[in-house]
């Protein structure tokens, strides 16, 4: 229970357990993690799972672990299986009890056990079109048979005990030595320690490493982790002044994420352009099934916080196979881009628990500029950021000021763009109001024709070469009878002019102030979800990791 704990970062849909024991499988499923500690099951082998729904809807019966018709074999299952309709038809004498993909390669491995139950998965993962990573038990036998295609599964060896989960950080006091077990390789948990087999099911050795210890992540005094995180930031950024890598290459950049990696993604686009180096951010989920020419000296770069979002992993591997020279810029050194990529450069933000991303965001954008222009170009960061912090109430009273607008949008030029995108995220991600980014001289292609008195804008406009086409953009918007937020450099008394409210940042290098506007919009979303009554840390639908396409 306690690792599964640790894991709900991958989801918190459902949770469930299941334990062989002398009166054979037992399991406990909930929709609530916790509930699950109010029923005792005995025995010393067991499964369990969080859930993240994928195929089929939030309910208990969707909730893994699931049992077989017999109530003889259990499973979980991380992944989606894209084939599982077909193989469901073809089940003709299993009965379903769950609306969901993994399900069906129970009733499959049921349909080939004749008694050797590593060699039924074997068969039944031969039949699988998709990913997994899958953990099955069976009544009267103290092994667990676990196996991955695509997905993470760490093994542990502990004091009489053998592990497996999709992290490390769920065996941290139980495991003193791990390993990653390899693609299709399927393991053997036992009282006796684990046994490892290739896809031809020939048996090989794994070698353990020791299990470093991880940083733990606690809210203090604060109320919420995302608040916490956001505070944090410029000692992160602090912790970077040590990274030493500098990206020099003759060739192209394609920087590839999800979400807000990929604000990111287009700030270092920016940076890299500005340093004559041709670069390109991608959408992963896209870039994966494009078809482009590739150059010689092109360099892949996957940006991830958790460093196993599916489709920045599945790029990774596509542009690995195209030739080019691949880099993961993460926050997790075990994650699988960054045991995949060529090249590791490392965020150091340390455990980010809050499901909205915020101390990972701006260690991504600052570790791109240490990247292309050295560390020294940050020294100023860290105290211009916590000079916005320290006046949170100013931005916390506007929050409360606009939190009734039904719609937003966030508007930016050049770097601050990407803040525009970013800033909407993140408003609707935790508030779930309507939110918006666009570049702001795009306001007259369509977007304008939103703004009522019940519309709230953001615009960054801050001093740099664009200043003046921003506030002409802002002009528009308040001819218009939008309420406008401008965020803007201490001095600039011209703004007030335009801007209904205006919060106020330091001066500093205007290649620079996406690391502090970013702060701004944080800040911005936050106080107006807490003053809305919402679910910070764990907004609905939404998980930390997106293991899934």
């Amino acid at each position: 229970l306690e690792g599964l704990r640790t894991l709900q970062y991958r989801g918190y849909d459902s949770a469930g357990i299941a334990v062989t024991g002398k009166n054979g499988i037992k399991t406990n499923r909930s929709l609530v993690l916790a509930d699950l500690s109010k029923k005792t099951l005995e025995g010393t082998t067991g499964i369990g799972h969080t859930r993240w729904a994928t195929k089929g809807e939030v309910t208990v019966e969707n909730a893994h672990p699931f049992m077989d018709c017999k109530k003889e074999i259990a499973l979980v299952h991380n992944g989606t299986i894209d084939n599982y309709l077909e193989i469901r038809s073809s089940l003709k004498n299993h009965k379903f009890n769950s609306e969901t993909d993994s399900e069906v390669i129970l009733h499959l491995i049921e349909d080939n056990y004749s008694g050797d139950l590593k060699g039924a998965v074997r068969k039944a993962t031969d039949r699988l079109k998709g990913t997994y990573a899958m953990g099955v038990i069976r009544k009267g036998s103290k092994e667990i048979i676990v196996t991955k295609k695509e997905k993470s599964l760490v093994l542990g060896m502990g004091k009489n005990q053998a592990l497996a989960a999709s992290d490390s950080v769920a065996m941290a006091g139980k495991a003193d030595r791990i390993a990653y077990l390899d693609e299709e390789d399927l393991a053997v948990l036992s009282p006796d320690g684990i046994r490892v087999y290739d896809k031809s099911m020939k048996e090989k050795t794994l070698e353990f490493e020791k299990l470093s210890e991880k940083e733990t992540a606690t809210k203090g005094a604060y109320k919420h982790y995302m608040l916490k995180e956001i505070m944090e930031q410029p000692e992160i950024i602090k912790r970077l002044f040590e990274e030493k890598m500098r990206l020099r290459t003759p060739g192209r950049v394609f920087l590839v994420a999800c979400g807000t990696a990929y604000h990111a993604a287009l700030i270092g686009k920016y940076i890299l352009e500005k340093d004559k180096i041709e670069a390109s951010a991608e959408v992963a989920s896209e870039f994966r099934y494009r078809e482009f020419p590739v150059k010689e000296n092109d360099t892949f770069m996957a940006i991830s916080q958790s460093g196993e979002t599916a489709d920045t992993l599945a790029a990774l591997r596509q542009a690995k196979k195209l030739g080019m020279k691949t880099i993961a810029l993460v926050n997790v050194p075990t994650s699988i881009i960054a045991r995949e990529a060529d090249i590791i450069s490392l965020t150091r933000a340390g455990p980010e628990i809050s499901v909205a991303s915020t101390k990972a965001f701006t260690s991504q954008i600052a570790a791109l500029y240490s990247m292309v222009w050295g560390t020294k170009t940050l020294k100023q960061v860290p105290d211009k950021i916590n000079m916005i912090l320290n006046k949170s109430d100013e931005i916390k009273r506007l929050a409360i000021r606009y939190k009734d607008c039904k719609n937003f949008l966030f508007i930016g030029r050049g770097l601050n763009y990407p803040i525009a995108l970013e800033g909407a995220l993140k408003l609707k991600e935790i508030t779930y109001i309507h939110a918006e980014g666009y570049p702001a001289g795009e306001m007259k292609h369509g977007p304008i024709a939103m703004v009522t008195p019940e519309t709230g804008i953001v615009a960054i406009a801050v001093k740099d070469k664009l200043h003046e086409k921003m506030v002409s953009n802002i002009s528009e918007v308040k001819a218009r009878k939008g309420k406008v937020l401008a965020i803007a450099t201490e001095g600039d008394e011209e703004i007030k002019h335009y801007a209904t409210d205006v919060i106020y940042i330091p001066k500093i290098d205007e290649s620079q102030y996406p690391l502090l506007t970013a702060v701004v919009m944080q800040l911005f979303a936050y106080y107006t979800a807490d003053a809305l009554g919402r679910e910070i840390d764990r907004p609905r639908n939404l998980a930390k990791s997106v293991t899934v396409e």
